[in-house]
């Protein structure tokens, strides 16, 4: 898990939850590797209630997962 100085932030406004009908703005993202042929990489963005309540299984799948939920009462 890798969280950041507010300098070396990843995830901004425009970074929407992933989850089908949230799309409140994220706060995690989860870096998956050959989920598609076509395609490499994939991220996953959660906002912080979906990324807190979400099984285990994300993070031990996600070969990276960016953490920036001590961001939520920030902005």
């Amino acid at each position: 898990m890798v969280t950041g100085e507010p300098s070396s932030r990843i995830l901004t406004h425009a970074d929407r939850c992933d989850v089908r009908g949230c799309g409140a703005r994220a706060f995690a993202r989860g870096l998956f590797s050959e989920l598609r042929e076509e395609q490499k990489t994939a991220a996953v963005d959660m906002c912080g209630h979906h990324f807190l309540t979400a099984p285990a299984s994300f993070r031990e799948q996600a070969y990276h997962v960016i953490d920036e939920t001590d961001r939520i009462l920030e902005d």
